[in-house]
């Protein structure tokens, strides 16, 4: 980018939300596949997890609230 152009934080937005929804339909598709085999191996780590409520998981930051 040279001195004359300007990041245009809402064209970026908006180029993304395009290239998502132009994907999105094809893991809709698949998403009920994906859950049933991701099914057993989600509850086990849940349950190795011990999550109460008010519990705060995940390494990134801002963690996601149980």
């Amino acid at each position: 980018m040279d001195s004359t152009q300007r990041f245009d934080p809402e064209a970026v937005k908006g180029a993304t939300r395009r290239q998502w929804e132009g994907a999105a339909q094809g893991w809709n598709d698949y998403a009920p596949m994906f859950c049933a085999w991701l099914a057993d191996s989600t509850s086990a780590m849940l349950a190795t997890a011990r999550l109460y409520r008010g519990a705060l998981f995940g390494a990134a930051r801002p963690r996601i609230p149980a």
